[in-house]
């Protein structure tokens, strides 16, 4: 998805979720680990948040009770190719990890974005499918498009920045889009609130799933104090 459109806050929120039953490594080079966790705190409180930090004695409930099932890899700003992969074995084989969200591709600083970095591109989406699937795990990989002249219409799988291997080595593609359409109208006063209020915030279209047969768009909702998506309007 485009850059500011929710992507890793929607990561989060399914991290929350996932983390109940199974365990996740998050490697966001973008966030600092204490940006993530706050984020999640929030997340966890769901509709009780109302914007008031959550006490002590909830953070640590919550850290505790999610010590053994969220890992944060702790670095920021650019990672390698080599340790994703070794992060990646670490995170199967000592951790027993069945997810890992890589936040973003753009981080990956031996993976270039023009020139000789497509076939790089190729070699390091080939290998992470790969390894996926021989270590029985979902990874979740952070795309970003290129720039677009005008945000109000969603974009597709086609625009993602860089290789077209990007999406057709992956298995599954899920775009973020945030209604920038009904922010302009909202803005503008084009319409009025009882107008807006059926409108989602959020478009998130599957574009692709290799081993199931559905593509199509969902609408959610975004609840800013809580931070969390929604299915249905506020």
């Amino acid at each position: 998805g485009i850059s500011g459109h929710g992507k890793t806050q929607l990561l989060m929120q399914w991290v929350n979720h996932l983390s109940k039953s199974g365990k996740c490594l998050i490697m966001s080079m973008e966030m600092r680990p204490e940006i993530s966790i706050s984020r999640l705190t929030k997340i966890a409180l769901g509709k009780n948040f109302t914007g008031a930090p959550p006490t002590a004695q909830f953070i640590k409930d919550y850290c505790d009770s999610k010590k053994d099932s969220i890992y944060i890899y702790d670095q920021t700003s650019t990672t390698t190719s080599q340790d994703v992969f070794a992060s990646m074995l670490y995170a199967k084989e000592v951790l027993d990890c069945d997810y890992i969200i890589v936040d973003s591709l753009m981080t990956i600083q031996d993976v270039d974005e023009g020139g000789d970095g497509y076939n790089q591109q190729k070699k390091f989406i080939n290998k992470l499918s790969v390894m996926a699937k021989s270590l029985n795990m979902a990874v979740f990989l952070v795309a970003h498009l290129r720039k677009v002249d005008d945000e109000l219409s969603a974009p597709d799988a086609q625009s993602i920045y860089g290789s077209s291997n990007i999406r057709n080595l992956v298995d599954n593609i899920i775009m973020v889009y945030r209604n920038k359409l009904k922010e302009k109208w909202a803005d503008e006063g084009e319409k009025t609130a009882e107008d807006l209020a059926p409108m989602p915030d959020t478009l998130v279209y599957i574009q692709k799933q290799r081993n199931y047969p559905f593509e199509g768009k969902f609408g959610l909702y975004f609840n800013k104090a809580s931070m969390i998506f929604q299915e249905t309007p506020l």
